[in-house]
């Protein structure tokens, strides 16, 4: 009898784990079933007049931060991005999935953002406990994201890819990174995140120029779109294709730095890359570039003279490559950023191209604060945001005496270029 009884009861603990489960899921099941919710897309998505508005659900309120601004990475969908781009690449779209959504009324807020209120339908709702399967509304404040997730400036209905209207030239290894990072935060600034090298390269540059506009990032009228590939500055045939291509009119931004950090930092970039490509076996193309064991058996030739043909020198001598571009556009269209005043202060740098490109007036000082770990600035609006850790790379030990020998055979090439551009750079102090 006993027997039996143990039998009974371990037979009911089976069923009963088996049963659970389903009690659970059911449970679960009935206590959401309220309404039929439509296919759980990552965001969705409402088109007007050119635009693209994304939310994460049909009855999502207004998307903000603390300081009622929109970050672009809400919204976005990783599957819809440009691969070197955090702009939307999508054309304008109807709604997803199974949503009407009528446009009620168009207003202009305090702050210039331009906001739509939104009455999102379901077409065909299962309510539970209701007699008819008539239409639940829900109305929702929708923010409308100009074209690459900032609300700036009037209200503008176009939305295209546009060419550049501003350069980034270069110099490597001197920040054009930073640069574009802080200034792309600008309502009025559509960056194009990833060096296209459209006009240095000429298998690039043989594609057309159809095929370069089709990289840039979404834009309307009213913005300014940038792109920046370094090796625009030092490459010969490129100040030409530029005012040829795009417009005597364009605005250039050269990034400087000290030409002997300039020159390790480039050295550290060129040995992982030719790191990389001896670990995959990839045939190294010919290059300017002489990179050998150290950074002084690199510069510095067996007599103790500085190789100035080794690229890594020949790209620090900023006078000889801004002659060139002079000959084709005038000093007050370009942009002279000096890298230790953006490493100091980047406020007053944004400030300064904010006069120089024209754009209204948006930076503050409380756009900017200083990384405690790295002591580097960061973004601090509309989010928190730092540069990526590849960027500051740690440099090798380099010997005094090489250090000396590159700051002397500089020295007179820094104070031609201060006097060709008219302009003393902080690095030069250093």
């Amino acid at each position: 009898m006993l027997d039996s009884n143990r039998f009974t009861l371990s037979k009911c603990r089976k069923i009963l784990l088996v049963l659970l489960p389903c009690v659970v899921f059911a449970s679960f099941v009935y206590l959401n079933s309220g309404e039929t919710k439509p296919r759980q897309n990552p965001s969705w998505r409402v088109s007007h007049a050119g635009l693209t508005l994304f939310t994460k659900s049909p009855s999502a309120v207004t998307w903000r931060d603390g300081d009622g601004e929109v970050t672009d990475e809400w919204w976005l969908q990783e599957s819809e991005r440009d691969s070197h781009s955090v702009n939307p690449v999508l054309p304008p779209i109807d709604v997803s999935g199974n949503t009407n959504v009528t446009m009620k009324e168009f207003h202009v807020s305090a702050s210039l953002e331009t906001r739509i209120e939104a009455e999102t339908r379901q077409e065909k709702p299962a309510v539970k406990n209701e007699s008819t399967a008539a239409s639940k509304t829900r109305t929702a404040n929708w923010k409308i994201m100009r074209c690459h997730g900032r609300g700036h400036n009037e209200f503008v209905n176009s939305c295209a890819r546009r060419l550049p209207q501003a350069l980034g030239i270069g110099v490597k290894k001197c920040g054009t990174g930073a640069f574009l990072f802080f200034l792309g935060s600008h309502p009025s600034i559509a960056p194009r995140i990833g060096e296209v090298h459209f006009f240095d390269k000429s298998t690039n540059y043989e594609k057309g120029l159809e095929w370069y506009r089709k990289l840039m990032p979404f834009s309307t009228k009213n913005q300014f779109t940038v792109e920046k590939s370094p090796k625009y500055f030092v490459a010969p045939e490129v100040p030409q294709r530029v005012l040829d291509d795009l417009s005597s009119k364009t605005k250039l931004i050269l990034v400087t730095c000290d030409p002997v950090s300039r020159s390790i930092s480039d050295y550290v970039h060129e040995s992982l890359i030719k790191s990389y490509q001896r670990r995959r076996n990839i045939t190294r193309k010919a290059s300017a570039y002489d990179i050998r064991t150290t950074f002084s058996d690199s510069v510095i030739k067996p007599d103790g003279s500085v190789n100035a043909e080794n690229a890594l020198i020949s790209t620090s001598i900023y006078v000889n490559h801004v002659q060139r571009w002079l000959q084709y556009y005038p000093r007050k269209q370009i942009y002279f950023l000096d890298a230790e005043l953006m490493k100091r202060d980047p406020y007053q740098v944004m400030r300064e191209l904010e006069e120089f490109l024209d754009l209204p007036s948006y930076f503050t000082r409380q756009h900017f604060f200083r990384n405690k770990k790295t002591g580097y600035f960061c973004l601090a609006k509309p989010r928190e945001r730092c540069l990526p850790k590849n960027k500051n790379r740690r440099h090798p030990s380099v010997d005094e005496k090489t250090l000396d020998t590159l700051r002397n055979f500089y020295a007179p090439f820094n104070r031609e270029f201060a006097k060709l551009v008219n302009k003393h750079f902080l690095w030069m102090d250093k």
